[in-house]
């Protein structure tokens, strides 16, 4: 065995019991009193149910997952929705068994987790610092001696001794990345939630997460954000539905996910719903140039109505990562307030001449006042990008290679 390696899962599968259904239609779930009263009015029947009971839908999370993580490497874990990323962080934190397969892990792992893992919401921040040490394995000298850099990153000083169950999601998922990237991990497994933080708490993150690394630890960091995870990734395992689609350099890898990754037919109608909110259909009827400009027509079909529905629209490069972005606060725009069939047309101006070549998405999301997100569809349909020779110089610059926009560019001698 390589003493270079920090993790691998070989044939990994993790199986879960959906639920049992139960006859008559009645639900599977009930109080502690019910099933006591039911045991002593039917104790015959209850009887029967601990030696009959009815069949579980079964469901795999993952499936056959096989990759190796060398010693220092940073890995990005990416894929859609449902596609067994937590899952394969939960195995390699040790919160779950898997149902197939082995892993080895040749360190001490620090998780992060959804928030609302890892701490006791009982216990002050400060009484949370010390157990998270202990579980890890480290003496409390050992804690105290980088408890105040934990401190200082949190940024929570003031409710250090305040029990974490009152703090904010934000104040605590602080506390717990400070906790697990300072108390010296061979490993630091970094779930999406850091997009709870702020800007410039995301800063730190992954400024943090690249010192780790450069301290020749290794790093496992799942997030949607593909701008950051081409910043701090070597590499990238792509999950499609709980197996690996591929395990690459981080370029090649983001390219793949998002080739696998459908944008949706002109046309086809899209599901709005955000629940008592926004109800409606949307779809693409045309998108497509006008000149240097940039345009696209839906429809949007309300089932309700919603009053001061702002309206706002994004654009993505090939590798996910948002170019423009028109938020509904910044640019005011806005739908009239009455259900029914309304047909929206878009312009950007000059948005074309300055685009590199290549194939980009678009995005579309509703929010209410202009402020409060109510739905949104990222990857709605995907356009090209002609050749934007701003220069005249036969040199057409790329995506990526050239950065995210070109205009033209002037000098002057003084």
């Amino acid at each position: 065995m390589s003493s270079d390696l920090a993790i691998r899962f070989e044939g990994v599968g993790k199986e879960y019991h959906v639920g049992a259904a139960q006859s008559g239609g009645s639900s599977s779930y009930q109080s502690a009193a019910e099933r006591l009263a039911g045991a002593v009015r039917h104790p015959l029947r209850t009887a029967r149910g601990f030696v009959r009971r009815p069949p579980s839908e079964t469901f795999w999370a993952l499936r056959d997952v096989s990759f190796d993580v060398q010693r220092g490497e940073v890995v990005g874990v990416i894929g859609r929705n449902g596609a067994g990323k937590s899952t394969l962080l939960k195995i390699l934190s040790q919160i779950t068994r898997p149902t197939t397969g082995q892993i080895a892990v040749y360190g001490r792992v620090g998780s992060l987790l959804e928030v609302g893992t890892g701490f006791h919401p009982e216990l002050t921040g400060r009484e949370n610092v010390f157990l998270n040490g202990s579980i890890m394995g480290m003496t409390q000298r050992e804690v105290r001696s980088k408890f105040d850099e934990i401190v200082a990153f949190s940024e929570v000083e003031r409710f250090l001794d305040t029990p974490v169950k009152q703090y904010s999601s934000g104040m605590y998922t602080r506390l717990a990345f400070a906790v697990a990237a300072h108390l010296d991990p061979e490993i630091l497994v970094v779930d999406e939630v850091l997009a709870v933080g702020d800007a410039e708490f995301q800063r730190k993150c992954l400024g943090k997460m690249q010192q780790v690394a450069g301290g020749g630890r290794t790093v496992l960091f799942v997030s949607h954000n593909m701008a950051a995870v081409s910043k701090l990734c070597h590499s990238c395992v792509v999950l499609s539905s709980g197996s690996v689609a591929t395990h690459a350099a981080t370029e090649p890898a983001l390219s793949h996910y998002m080739a696998m990754t459908d944008v949706d037919e002109l046309g086809k109608p899209i599901a709005i719903n955000s629940p008592d909110r926004l109800e409606g259909e949307l779809s693409v009827e045309a998108i497509g140039q006008d000149g240097d400009d940039w345009t696209l027509e839906l429809q949007f079909k309300g089932f309700n109505r919603v009053p001061r529905l702002g309206v706002g629209v994004s654009v993505a490069g090939p590798d996910g990562v948002t170019i423009a972005k028109w938020r509904p606060f910044t640019t005011r725009l806005s739908l009239p307030t009455f259900a029914g069939v309304q047909r929206l047309r878009f312009t950007a101006p000059g948005l074309l001449r300055v685009l590199p070549k290549g194939s980009y998405t678009c995005g579309v999301w509703f929010a209410e006042t202009g402020v409060e997100m109510l739905a949104e569809v990222e990857r709605l349909a995907r356009f090209d990008a002609p050749s934007s020779d701003v220069h005249a110089t036969g040199v057409v610059p790329l995506h990526g290679t050239d950065g995210f926009v070109c205009t033209p560019l002037q000098l002057e001698l003084g």
